[in-house]
């Protein structure tokens, strides 16, 4: 899963570059002033932003539903990948309400833990974590 989840890192930065290459012609700025200048004030940086959001949107939900149950069953019951992997993709199918608001509370935690130079997040990772331990313990029935 591990290499799985580097893979799925390095293609969407492959597709992030592609994206600011797709909307900005020639060298990347010179700083980062220079950078916020050219996505926050031009067309098309928010055109960038905005799809950069629903491509980056579309990764998560991926990843999201391929490990939200995985994850934690293979490390409880130490059992194959794919197993895994299809429990996780049939445990959000089966749960798709419950998972898509643990999905927003996810994301919008992170996000808040992130603002404060992410130092927040050494509060919030471990709450999520106890707290999607127990979300697959209630999704998956253990033999």
């Amino acid at each position: 899963m591990a290499l799985i989840l580097a893979a799925l890192f390095v293609v969407w930065l492959m597709t992030a570059e592609l994206l600011y290459g797709v909307f900005f012609a020639g060298p990347a700025p010179a700083d980062v002033v220079a950078m916020m200048q050219q996505i926050f004030q031009t067309s098309a940086g928010w055109q960038l932003l905005i799809t950069g959001t629903l491509v980056g949107f579309v990764y998560s939900v991926a990843v999201y539903m391929a490990t939200v149950v995985s994850l934690p069953m293979m490390l409880q019951q130490k059992t194959s990948l794919g197993r895994a992997v299809m429990t996780s993709l049939r445990a959000v199918q089966s749960n798709w309400q419950a998972m898509a608001a643990w999905y927003l509370i996810v994301v919008g935690l992170v996000l808040l833990g992130s603002l404060p130079l992410f130092v927040g997040l050494g509060i919030v990772v471990p709450i999520l974590g106890h707290a999607t331990w127990h979300l697959y313990r209630r999704s998956v029935t253990v033999p």
